[in-house]
């Protein structure tokens, strides 16, 4: 459950990317000081996070990685960027996001209960007694600063829950639909066009006299992905409104778009299982936009100090003798009871 919340949480960074950005970038919000301890990581207006906080989070989220992908991962890197480089921002980018929504959940008065209390304080005390003595020495973590964290991740779920909870939205089956398709895809953008034209109605014509689909685009598309699961939004505009007038079994005519042309089969008209997975997924944008909409306001007036020294001085390599990642599934087996984000 923690980890839906901390990938909420990012979704809703996102969204709101020009307000978070002039919070946790590079606009006149924010301040990269040497002025903080080295204790503390940042400060969010009043509000602060140490450095132990933040530092199970980041180490938690270092193993996982390691444990999806191996060791080799931090070797890759992506926009030019390192691995450890793009995870430690994300940690980042996460870490002061939750920490405005602790502080938006203690402004609107979101209050845990006694029960809540004793769960917090019962995953961190497991979580504590898991890590070995020399963990607990090197992160320089204490039992306390784990039940904040965990505190905080509950927190906010309340306030986005708080604020969300009226949210009255129908989605309907065509609105959320999921169909499964195959296509062909003749690329303009690297090739002669009026040749690319004649490829696209020749493989058509093949089409039309009953070769097998799936085999003509193994053998003339320039995509390497030919049978895929869509919904509204996940294709070229064009090509969408033609491929959901489909029936089953049936195909589009050539479609052409700026950069290429497209034929599309369809394999299942309506996957009622996606379909109403998808549903959660609009309902749950529905729901993003609401909270957005009265969190910003607050997270625009936000003052950033960031504690750029300590944390350049980070370095994952100096921690692998940490072996600790169930930070996340503690907390969703001790508080189960009450996520709902």
């Amino acid at each position: 459950m923690l980890v839906k919340i901390l990938k909420k949480i990012m979704i809703l960074t996102v969204i709101c990317s020009a307000v978070f950005t002039s919070v946790a970038g590079c606009s006149g919000n924010v301040k990269i000081t040497t002025g903080l301890k080295d204790d503390v990581i940042f400060k969010l207006s009043d509000s602060r996070c140490s450095l132990p906080e933040i530092m199970i989070t980041l180490i938690n989220e270092k193993n996982k990685y390691e444990d999806d992908f191996g060791t080799e991962i931090w070797n890759k890197t992506v926009a030019g960027k390192t691995m450890e480089d793009s995870v430690k921002l994300y940690v980042k980018e996460r870490q002061i996001y939750l920490e405005a929504m602790y502080m938006f959940a203690q402004e609107n008065g979101i209050e845990i209960s006694e029960e809540e209390n004793e769960k917090l304080a019962a995953a961190a005390e497991a979580y504590y007694s898991s890590l070995t003595d020399s963990e607990r020495e090197k992160l320089k973590v204490s039992k306390e600063d784990i039940q904040k964290a965990y505190e905080k991740c509950l927190k906010a779920e309340k306030v986005y829950n708080s604020m969300t909870e009226g949210t009255e939205y129908e989605v309907s089956d065509e609105e959320a639909r999921v169909m499964r398709v195959m296509y062909i895809y003749i690329n303009t953008a690297s090739e002669d066009s009026e040749s690319q034209r004649a490829k696209a109605q020749e493989v058509f014509a093949k089409i039309q006299g009953g070769a097998d689909f799936y085999m003509l685009a193994d053998e003339y598309s320039d995509d390497d992905i030919i049978e895929i699961d869509i919904g509204r939004g996940d294709m070229v505009e064009s090509v969408e409104q033609e491929a959901f007038q489909l029936k089953t079994g049936e195909y589009t005519d050539i479609i052409e778009t700026e950069k290429g042309f497209y034929i599309v089969k369809c394999v299942e008209d309506y996957l009622p299982d996606m379909t109403e997975s998808n549903k959660n997924e609009i309902l749950q944008q529905v729901k993003n936009r609401e909270f957005l909409e009265k969190f910003n306001p607050f997270l625009e007036k936000q003052q950033l100090d960031f504690n750029s020294k300590v944390w350049e001085r980070i370095s994952f390599s100096d921690y692998d003798d940490i072996d600790t990642d169930t930070l996340f599934d503690v907390y969703s087996e001790y508080m189960a009871d009450f996520l709902q984000f």
